[in-house]
């Protein structure tokens, strides 16, 4: 299926510039909702609705588990 690997190709490696974007934006937080990937990481998913700027290890998090 091309849809979803053009998607994320689009969002890989998450960084901070592309969570402030709509696109990527809008595809990151489906694929959480999809898979719950946030299960028990509230401040996280707090910090991605109100998109504030994440640490170097929850970029990481994300990075390995978005996948």
């Amino acid at each position: 299926m091309i849809i979803p690997e053009l998607a994320l190709s689009i969002l890989i490696p998450i960084t901070n510039k592309k969570i402030k974007r709509v696109i990527p934006y809008l595809i990151l937080m489906n694929r959480i909702d999809r898979f719950n990937i946030l299960k028990g990481k509230d401040e996280l998913y707090k910090k991605l609705l109100l998109k504030e700027p994440l640490n170097e290890d929850e970029l990481k998090f994300l990075n390995e588990n978005i996948i």
